[in-house]
């Protein structure tokens, strides 16, 4: 069974398997660095972009809770001056 690099669609000989999706890629295709690929530990960058976003996301859900939490003891103190 052949299989592609998914950047430049050639046959691959030798390239390197993103450990999320799975998908084959040259090292020169999929910018592979030679200690990332010797690792056997590597993303492409579809998947380290999805990665950054579900932490974006993650990370600003955690501080809209921070600062909810934040407001609500606020108003707590504020409650007990009177």
């Amino acid at each position: 069974m052949q299989v592609n690099c998914r950047a430049c669609e050639r046959i691959i000989n030798s390239g390197t398997q993103c450990d999320t999706c799975g998908r084959w890629f040259h090292n020169s295709c999929g910018n592979v660095r030679a200690q990332l690929a010797d690792s056997g530990k590597w993303n492409c960058e579809s998947c380290k972009w999805e990665r950054i976003c579900l932490l974006e996301e993650k990370l600003q859900n955690a501080l809209n809770q921070t600062e909810e939490q934040n407001l609500e003891e606020q108003l707590r103190v504020a409650g007990n001056w009177k």
